[in-house]
């Protein structure tokens, strides 16, 4: 088999590629996060620690009370606008708690079309339920 070199490691090719869908995956959320922040940092949010992993049954996750959220490597087989869509959606917990009406009016201040971006992930939605 054909063996591929990242720094510091060998693997084979299909674990190469692994590695760089989990690679981008971070940078696209980082990216969105760092955009979306500002929004956050005005209302007294500080900038959470986030981290990863193969989440199989929702796209994000909000701990509010541990100021952490985690995302999903599943997320690197999404359009973008999707990606940009659960990162609002995450940092949005931790204005709002739940999915009522005052969590889905700051939601679609930042996100205007999140209705369609949300039908959009729908059809990703392999190993999910629901965001």
């Amino acid at each position: 088999s054909m063996t591929v070199y990242l720094p510091g490691r060998n693997y084979s090719a299909g674990k190469a590629l692994q590695k760089i869908q989990e690679q981008i995956c971070e940078w696209k959320v980082r990216e969105y996060s760092e955009k979306l922040y500002p929004y956050f940092r005005e209302k007294g949010v500080d900038f959470p620690e986030i981290s990863f992993r193969y989440l199989k049954s929702m796209w994000g996750c909000c701990r509010a009370k541990e100021h952490k959220l985690s995302f999903s490597y599943y997320l690197s087989a999404v359009p973008e606008t999707c990606i940009e869509c659960v990162v609002a959606h995450e940092f949005t917990h931790f204005l709002v708690n739940g999915h009522g009406k005052d969590f889905y009016a700051v939601l679609d201040a930042l996100i205007p079309d999140r209705p369609a971006r949300d039908k959009l992930l729908r059809e990703y939605s392999v190993y999910t339920q629901s965001l």
